[in-house]
């Protein structure tokens, strides 16, 4: 059984990674039995980078964690440790796409979620508690969060 579980999350400028970028990548390792905090937040900030590639190997190469066995893995690029997070396939798109755009490691492939890769997404968590409806089933609206996002600071 697993140990732990890395809560990962992006927000981005728009909603397709070919028209927008990422604006942060932000991470926090859990208790995959309690849920209890079990390290710092960990943020990459764009505006803190002179471009979005330096940004993105950054982030990538930064998401290092310790796995079950002692093992320090770029969780990002990593079947291991399990992801959690909300519409993780989102995360995992735009992360993809940012790979190919700015041609980094070839053998840098997203491992977010997928058919091989363990994950907890909460949006489906969220579907249910909005009684199965996709409309209105944002973390904003089935949770405490007071921003959909929309108004992350850039500085």
């Amino acid at each position: 059984m697993t140990k732990k579980l890395v809560y990962v999350d992006f927000e981005t400028g728009d909603l397709t990674p070919e028209d927008s970028e990422i604006i942060t990548i932000q991470w926090q390792e859990v208790d995959a039995n309690t849920g209890d905090i079990m390290g710092d937040l960990k943020i990459y900030k764009r505006w803190e980078y002179s471009t979005d590639k330096e940004f993105i190997y950054d982030a990538v190469n930064g998401s290092k964690v310790e796995d079950d066995f002692g093992n320090s893995v770029n969780f990002l690029i990593n079947k291991f440790p399990p992801k959690m997070g909300f519409n993780l396939f989102f995360e995992q798109n735009f992360l993809e796409k940012k790979l190919i755009e700015h041609d980094l490691p070839k053998f840098w492939k997203a491992q977010i979620i997928g058919y091989n890769t363990m994950a907890v997404d909460l949006k489906h968590v969220a579907i249910i508690i909005n009684e199965g409806n996709f409309k209105g089933s944002g973390l904003d609206n089935v949770s405490g969060k007071k921003t959909s996002g929309k108004d992350v600071r850039m500085e």
